[in-house]
């Protein structure tokens, strides 16, 4: 269901409109993480399996879409430079499967993403 609504909106031309209406403003692309348990993952919104995150990025160049820095990017926002494509990436909480699967994909891509490490794990050397 998700996808043949995901796929109505696309032909009806949904998602050109709303590039359109917010490309004042900066899209940042915020994600929590790789799952690395066993299936099914836990947290269905908050997690994604690693394949999901390597098509994205794929997408995202095979697209044209420009990864910012989000210093760039607010710089972009603030003086009223943004592209189209222009997207920031987030990631936090600092896990291990950001390490083992997104980093890898990031540097191949050359895209700049800004890492959210919580400071109280890695004062206390305590895993998250």
């Amino acid at each position: 269901m998700k996808a043949f609504l995901l796929r109505l909106a696309r032909i009806s031309g949904c998602f050109a409109l709303t590039r359109i209406l917010t490309r004042s403003r900066l899209k940042i692309l915020c994600y929590h993480g790789i799952w690395i348990g066993p299936a099914p993952h836990y947290g269905d919104c908050l997690y994604m399996a690693a394949h999901t995150f390597t098509e994205r990025m794929a997408w995202l160049e095979k697209k044209g879409y420009r990864v910012l820095t989000l210093d760039e990017g607010l710089r972009k926002c603030r003086d009223g430079r943004l592209g189209l494509r222009d997207v920031v990436i987030t990631i936090d909480d600092a896990w291990y499967g950001t390490w083992l699967h997104m980093v890898p994909v990031l540097q191949r891509h050359a895209f700049p993403s800004t890492l959210y490490v919580p400071t109280l794990e890695v004062i206390s050397q305590e895993p998250h």
